[in-house]
């Protein structure tokens, strides 16, 4: 009985739910803008377990927000102000004097017809020039914080790196602005020679552009070009041996950012925004698996590690490191996703010991990096693409033995996990005579074990949906084994995208309250969505909660000393599952008369 009535306060707070993520009354802080800002992750400690939000009783007025932040959120209000802004962009960017009157009158006319396209090209530019500075400002700091016989050994040849691309930028620069006037072929080349006579550093790499503009039939030569340049700008965070890769944790921005990460991603933006490179090579970036697990990495640094949503994509903020991650598409993300996966798994079985507990945890994880199907089954190649088809035929004899591996292989650890038996009575004297530290400590650890079997499950119905959809046929023998299996995965998964709900709308209310005037008001018909969404998600979790309950089986499973039990029984979520309960509501109503 004492079971059953634990349950049901689940179920009752499971509903309680619906009404927690009422009403933030949000005091104003001065900052503009809704572009979604990278929240450094002291910012989102509070989100580091969603099941345990430790709210002060009465919100902070502001919430400080770094500058940087704040000059992000600008890129929606256009920081250009149209005409000036780009005229001044033209006349820095180019002298033009070799140009007769009537050549510069057609420059002008074109210009004006390609408005956007120019001021897109000055946008990009902008950005790339304050990267460059925010990489300089981290220079200058690390040559004055330390004594010239400390000077790091990288320092002067990572500044001749960045020397060399602010050139290279600069001809890419103006090569779009002449090409956006129509001018000629051959006298654009012209102008960008004499422009850049004096760049002796990088002449070679000049000339073979311009030969390749002069040369017929040059498309393939081109993608050459820009995929080798590309490939130098990953490099710069992906490579080792690279001197600029050394600063990636010796740099100190003030928004928790990695300035050499954002210098790389606007570089990137770049290239593609003005048409350096297409669509397909954009993402092609993202099936290069380094850089992706690399991308990953950075984005969990920067917005903070979440334990519910299933890629750093799904997080409101991600569009902030590159407006052109929008551009992904369905193939791309599920590389990201399968990475984020990993690395969640990675992180929480590492905050439980499992590197020191579980014997074949290295071996799992290392596997999950170096399996190279992810890539292939998501490749654009033909050969690749023959091969996914196999995969997909639901006969999972076709599928990949790496694949079918790190399957078994997660669900082996997650029945290991799950089995764990635990006595509430020693889990209640242990507190009791170690006080809160051991109780907060026992909380910790129930919370972690529950998201990372959620993570595990979000894992196996990622591979499932997208690459092996009859795979778990070969790990259950019985229906009733399959039947059971399928309920554990439903109800983990949901809990996952309430939890995911919860802490990706908690995080956006933070950076709304820092905001004012039509900031807010641009942002609230998103808050609005995600508190309607975390309701709909709420409503699916209670359900499943209501079918435990009638099922002797499922109930059984949940109730036999089960992590998930004793994470509801002893969690601080049992108890106080998002303490303001009408506040959100409140900021939704005040906000709604700005």
């Amino acid at each position: 009985m004492h079971s059953i009535s634990v349950l049901m306060s689940l179920l009752i707070t499971a509903s309680s739910c619906m009404e927690h993520l009422a009403n933030l009354e949000v005091e104003t802080s001065e900052a503009s803008g809704v572009h979604a800002p990278i929240y450094a992750p002291e910012k989102l400690a509070v989100l580091s377990h969603t099941s345990v939000p430790e709210f002060p009783d009465n919100p902070p007025s502001t919430i400080p927000v770094p500058e940087k932040l704040q000059s992000l959120a600008h890129t929606g209000e256009t920081y250009l102000k149209e005409t000036t802004v780009v005229e001044d962009f033209q006349r820095n960017a180019l002298t033009l004097e070799h140009l007769s009157k009537e050549q510069y009158s057609k420059l002008q006319k074109n210009w004006a017809e390609n408005t956007e396209k120019v001021k897109r090209l000055a946008e990009s530019s902008e950005e790339i020039l304050n990267s460059q500075l925010e990489v300089n400002k981290q220079f200058l700091w690390m040559e004055n914080f330390k004594s010239e016989s400390q000077e790091h050994p990288n320092l002067s040849e990572s500044r001749a790196i960045v020397e060399l691309l602010i050139q290279k930028v600069s001809v890419l620069k103006q090569l779009r602005l002449l090409e956006l006037g129509k001018l000629d072929p051959l006298m654009v080349t012209k102008l960008i020679r004499e422009e850049k006579k004096d760049d002796s550093d990088i002449k070679d790499w000049i000339e073979h552009l311009l030969e390749i503009i002069e040369a017929p039939k040059t498309m393939k030569i081109w993608k050459k070009f820009f995929r080798s340049f590309l490939d130098e700008i990953k490099g710069l965070v992906v490579d080792e041996d690279n001197p600029f890769k050394s600063f990636e944790e010796e740099f100190n921005s003030k928004d928790y950012t990695i300035p050499t990460w954002s210098y790389v991603l606007k570089h990137i933006n770049f290239l593609y925004r003005n048409g350096f490179i297409n669509q397909e090579e954009f993402r092609q970036i993202f099936h290069d698996k380094k850089f992706v697990q690399q991308l990953v990495y950075y984005a969990s640094h920067t917005l903070g590690d979440l334990n519910g949503p299933e890629s750093v994509s799904k997080h409101w903020g991600w569009l902030s490191f590159n407006d052109s991650f929008e551009d992904l598409g369905p193939k791309d993300e599920n590389i990201l996703t399968y990475y984020s996966l990993v690395r969640k798994i990675q992180r929480l079985g590492g905050q439980l010991g499992l590197d020191q507990s579980y014997p074949d945890w290295q071996t799992i994880t290392k596997d999950l990096l170096s399996h190279n199907y992810i890539i292939e089954l998501t490749s654009n190649d033909r050969k690749h693409s023959i091969k996914t088809k196999t995969v997909n035929s639901k006969n999972p004899s076709n599928y990949p033995y790496e694949l079918k591996n790190d399957f078994a292989n997660i669900v082996k650890m997650f029945e290991h996990i799950d089995s764990g038996k635990a006595d509430v009575e020693d889990l209640e004297t242990l507190s009791r005579k170690n006080g809160e530290d051991a109780r907060n400590l026992i909380h910790l650890n129930l919370e972690n074990q529950t998201h990372l079997s959620t993570a595990m499950f979000q894992f196996i119905d990622f591979l499932e949906k997208n690459f092996a959809r009859n795979i778990i046929k070969e790990l259950v023998t019985t229906p009733e084994e399959l039947k059971m299996f399928e309920y554990k995965k439903a109800f983990m998964l949901s809990f996952s995208r309430m939890s995911a709900s919860i802490e990706l709308t908690e995080s956006y209310w933070y950076y709304l309250k820092n905001l004012e005037g039509n900031a807010i008001s641009k942002g609230l018909s998103k808050l609005k969505k995600m508190k309607s969404e975390l309701h709909d998600h709420e409503d699916e979790f209670l359900q499943l909660c209501f079918k435990a309950n009638e099922d002797g089986k499922i109930f059984e499973w949940f109730t036999s000393h089960k992590v998930l039990y004793h994470f509801f029984r002893h969690s601080k979520l049992y108890k106080s599952y998002w303490s303001y309960h009408d506040e959100l509501e409140k900021f939704i109503s005040k906000s709604s008369g700005v």
